[in-house]
């Protein structure tokens, strides 16, 4: 098969395809909250979406099992630290996912790493540290590298005769802020529809101002930034319209062709 080597794309490819986890990923999470996906159902921000039955051929997820019992939350720490915790988990796999907004997995609390004995955690961001109240202070604290996370948890089961011992289990996940009255502004919007040919494109300026790149990727998304005129005044919409047409179609085009190397790859 012919590759395509990263340093000849175009950078509208390029930004295309590193834009893509972030863009891909806030949507799925707007989708979670709103809708549900798979056999789990719409839930809130900071509130556990457990899923009842166990999922079949019907369930669209990525690599979905049948074996596990999904207990998912987005969570946003825009109004503060948020606590989790996971009850004594005995003689059953189980596993909570963390995943920022750009589908990192930042690390994973489960039989591995906690045994059977479950624990107590609480979520902040690097500037949030100091905002932990101290009625947590035997919580251990996790470093949340964006505002907005998933929590993707799966219990182990063992078939139908097994769903009432998990939903039990499921029942003792405790998720909340420190701030419970305080509001969150969830993921941001974007004032367009599926009709815009440049949506993908603001919605990866958009998303990319309110979770920004880690320091990591910085040099690999300079240009990027410049690209789509992440540090410019306007909105998108207005940043979008004032490209030349030759611009705007080599932004389009760009996605486009992403599309076509990813599916191909």
């Amino acid at each position: 098969m012919y590759m395509t080597k990263l340093s000849d794309l175009p950078l509208e490819v390029k930004a295309a395809i590193f834009g893509k986890p972030l863009v891909q990923n806030i949507d799925q999470i707007k989708t979670s909250v709103s809708e549900g996906f798979g056999s789990s159902p719409k839930a809130p921000y900071n509130e556990f979406s457990n899923a009842s039955t166990l999922s079949d051929a019907n369930n669209h997820f990525v690599s979905v099992n049948n074996d596990t019992l999904y207990s998912q939350v987005m969570m946003d720490l825009s109004a503060g630290p948020v606590v989790l915790e996971i009850p004594e988990i005995n003689n059953r796999y189980y596993v909570f996912q963390l995943v920022d907004a750009w589908t990192n997995n930042f690390g994973y609390l489960g039989q591995r790493t906690l045994g059977e004995k479950g624990g107590k955690f609480i979520f902040a961001q690097s500037d949030q540290m100091n905002d932990i109240p101290a009625e947590y202070s035997d919580y251990q604290v996790i470093k949340a590298p964006s505002q907005v996370i998933a929590v993707v948890g799966r219990i182990a089961c063992t078939g139908e005769d097994d769903l009432v011992n998990v939903h039990a289990l499921q029942k003792q996940l405790v998720v909340h802020g420190v701030n419970e009255n305080a509001e969150i502004t969830g993921t941001p919007t974007v004032d367009t529809d599926d009709t815009d040919a440049l949506i993908f494109w603001k919605k990866l300026r958009t998303y990319m101002q309110a979770y920004p790149v880690s320091e990591s990727f910085k040099p690999i998304f300079e240009d990027i930034e410049k690209l789509i005129g992440l540090n410019d005044d306007r909105n998108a919409n207005d940043y979008f319209a004032a490209l030349s047409e030759e611009a705007q179609q080599k932004l389009i085009d760009g996605e486009k062709k992403q599309l076509r190397l990813l599916l191909i790859s």
